[in-house]
């Protein structure tokens, strides 16, 4: 029997920038021999409206709507490298993928981070700056499968399965959120809109360099937090609380990753760990800082509060309601 290919497909809603096609991916390490094959492509999916929804028919039963067509795009690592000896071994393969989260993972990420790798080729080539990475969170779906080398190159084959949806993410169960979730969102949302404070651009750098420590990229991830600290340092105001030690050793940290970079190699294990910290820090700050604000902030009298909740179906945002208004932000 011919030998069949396994594929590890990631679905999205929408175009993340590369262009559809195929592409060569290889590994320098195993030389020709380790050429994958990663296609993206565009699809139209029709999807059935909920049973509840529709209208009543002349029986009063209620009718189902009419199916909506959704654009997808999916893109598919396929394992040309390690082709699976027959049907057999592809049924093994995906059996162990369903049973293994483990396992899924692994797969899973290794296809993420060929994605994120062309999706970083795209940003700087096309000068888009809004064209940025995904997590496993951010797919509409993820799906394993197997096929002939046909089936594979044409988006098919014989055997499926997909991941639940939920699954553990790269970031410790997270989805795209990097670290624990001490601050509120929509707190700090609702105070930004009303201009009573503001994240840092400090603050945001180092996020993004936890996002390149995640995806693998330890000198974008040093340059970046040289550049936060700097502003830490040049406006300490906003970052009370902030470690003096705590910020040289991420300096050293930093610049030996940047110096290592010459030699072809970079450890990121220390600046891993303080960059969590540094993070954890700047966010514990913020919280102060919005602490502050709120109770600092005058509450609106009671006329106002009664015009505010009976307007609550204006605006309604997640489980709270908050309205935007010229002197600022209500709940």
């Amino acid at each position: 029997m011919s030998e069949l290919l396994g594929c590890i497909q990631l679905e999205f809603a929408r175009p993340l920038g590369p262009s559809e096609g195929r592409y060569v991916v290889t590994d320098p390490a195993l030389g020709a021999e380790g050429a994958d094959v990663f296609d993206v492509r565009a699809v139209a999916a029709r999807v059935l409206p909920e049973s509840g929804g529709g209208s009543r028919g002349a029986l009063g039963r209620r009718s189902r709507g009419e199916a909506k067509t959704l654009s997808l795009v999916r893109y598919t690592l396929i394992r040309a490298s390690r082709p699976l000896s027959g049907d057999a071994a592809a049924r093994a393969w995906l059996a162990r993928l369903s049973a293994d989260a483990g396992a899924r993972e692994r797969e899973t990420q290794r296809a993420l981070a060929v994605l994120n790798a062309a999706i970083r080729a795209y940003r700087v080539a096309a000068a888009d700056p809004y064209a940025i990475e995904v997590s496993q969170s951010d797919a509409h779906a993820v799906r394993f499968g197997a096929g002939t080398r046909r089936q594979a190159f044409d988006g098919e084959g014989e055997m499926w399965i997909s991941a639940p949806r939920g699954g553990r993410a790269a970031d410790g169960g997270n989805g795209s959120r990097l670290g624990t979730d001490r601050l509120e969102p929509t707190r700090a949302v609702a105070s930004a809109l009303a201009g009573r404070s503001a994240p840092t651009v400090a603050e945001d750098l180092v996020l993004r360099a936890l996002l390149d420590l995640r995806l693998g990229d330890p000198i974008a991830a040093a340059a970046v937090l040289r550049g936060a600290l700097a502003l830490i340092v040049a406006d300490p105001a906003p970052h009370t609380g902030i470690d003096d030690a705590l910020l040289e050793r991420t300096r050293q940290a930093a610049d030996a990753v940047l110096r290592s970079a010459r030699d072809g190699g970079a450890d990121s294990g220390p600046l891993s760990a303080l960059a969590v910290r540094l993070r954890e820090q700047l966010r514990a700050a913020a919280v102060e800082e919005l602490d502050a604000v709120a109770n600092a902030a005058e509450p609106p009298d009671i006329e106002e509060r009664r015009e505010l909740m009976s307007a609550s179906s204006d605006g309604a945002v997640g489980g709270g309601t908050f309205h935007i208004r010229s002197a600022g932000v209500a709940s």
